[in-house]
């Protein structure tokens, strides 16, 4: 008997290792029939050293990793969208350690500025920015604002600047989506989207970018471009 529930255990993990491999490959068809129609290189692996970008996000976790990057210009803009994981470890009452995934997909693009470190997350969304940042929230004149966002960030002069009312209108019809930005960059981020979703990060990163107000680049001069 210990022999037969031995064999129907390997045969269980043996059918969710398929399962997985299959899934996966589906994943990245999607994805490279994606980049075809839209005119962008794709790689499994991250040919960016993405990690290194200085966002909060890359320092979550014990382990984490980028995979199936895809750049290129598309609708007038610079980007590069990506699947981005960190995993935490957890040991049980018998010494048993396992590792917990989470996943997100993301959108880079440039903005036209020298930018303080910033982030912008709904509130109760994606809640692993309030407990990995030590800063306190930056409040705005808009209580509705206010109520559906948190606001952190390094330079609150950079805050006011870049979250004008333009700006705070547009936030406040996204659905999803949460914004870091830092240095040049904006970074929109999501749970792990389908590729059918994927246009929509690249509607989010517009958006973003289209808002920013022109003061910013006065106020915060600087080169940019991925």
């Amino acid at each position: 008997m210990p022999g037969l529930l031995f064999g129907i255990g390997l045969l269980v993990v043996l059918v969710f290792v398929v399962a997985g491999y299959y899934s996966a490959k589906k994943h990245r068809e999607e994805l490279q029939a994606f980049a075809k129609r839209w005119r962008l290189e794709f790689s499994e692996s991250d040919p960016f050293d993405l990690l290194a970008y200085p966002f909060r996000l890359f320092s979550l976790g014990e382990g984490r990793g980028v995979e199936n990057v895809l750049w290129g210009d598309i609708k007038g803009l610079k980007v590069r969208l990506f699947e981005y994981w960190y995993y935490t470890t957890s040991t049980d009452a018998e010494g048993h350690s396992s590792r917990s995934y989470t996943h997100f997909t993301c959108g880079l693009a440039p903005v036209p500025a020298n930018c303080p470190h910033l982030m912008i997350r709904r509130e109760n969304v994606l809640t692993w920015i309030a407990e990995h940042v030590g800063f306190h929230d930056i409040e705005f004149e808009s209580d509705e604002f206010n109520r559906a966002f948190r606001v952190k960030g390094d330079d609150r002069k950079f805050a006011y600047a870049l979250i004008d009312a333009r700006m705070m209108e547009w936030l406040l019809q996204t659905k999803g989506f949460e914004f870091e930005v830092n240095a040049s960059f904006a970074l929109v981020i999501s749970g792990k989207l389908r590729v059918s979703e994927l246009l929509n990060v690249v509607a989010a990163l517009h958006g973003f970018c289209s808002h920013v107000p022109q003061v910013v680049p006065s106020l915060y001069p600087g080169a940019h471009g991925p």
